[in-house]
């Protein structure tokens, strides 16, 4: 049999730096960065959320204002005060017997006779019939026939 020869090592240099805190310490570090992973994200999305909340309930405050400005406009045509008013102002309605007038800028206007009676157009304001024969769509399609057959000012 062989002697066997004793070899001398190092035991202690070699892991010296590891000792039973060092180890207590590396498994702490490890479960506080896995608790990270698990924490960091779930806090991203709870700030998303909150900012999308935010942005909902900005949303809907202003959906809210519209709607009541809306609803105040229905009840406002709910008055038939209001619907004549409207029926006057935008579509020139009139009263039976009473004459309309519309006042129309020398400046644009271009054609100095009358399609519809032929005679020239004199100075001042122009009249707009409303009666049984002439109605509001009928003279807004005669209006409509005028432009279409007159020929556009060009040399301004």
């Amino acid at each position: 049999m062989t002697a066997r020869i004793p070899v001398d090592r190092p035991q202690g240099d070699r892991m010296r730096w590891v000792g039973p805190v060092s180890v207590r310490v590396i498994v702490l570090a490890i479960i506080a960065l896995g608790a990270l992973a698990i924490v960091v994200p779930t806090m991203m999305r709870f700030v998303d959320q909150r900012a999308q909340t935010r942005a909902m309930e900005q949303q809907l405050a202003a959906t809210k204002a519209e709607n009541a400005d809306l609803q105040s406009e229905i009840d406002r045509w709910k008055d038939s005060k209001y619907v004549a008013a409207q029926a006057r102002e935008r579509l020139s309605f009139g009263y039976p017997g009473e004459t309309r007038y519309k006042v129309i800028d020398p400046a644009t206007v271009v054609d100095e006779t009358n399609p519809k009676t032929g005679r020239t157009v004199e100075p001042g304001a122009v009249t707009f019939p409303i009666g049984k024969e002439d109605s509001w769509y009928g003279t807004l399609w005669e209006s409509v026939e005028v432009a279409g057959s007159t020929e556009a000012d060009t040399a301004q």
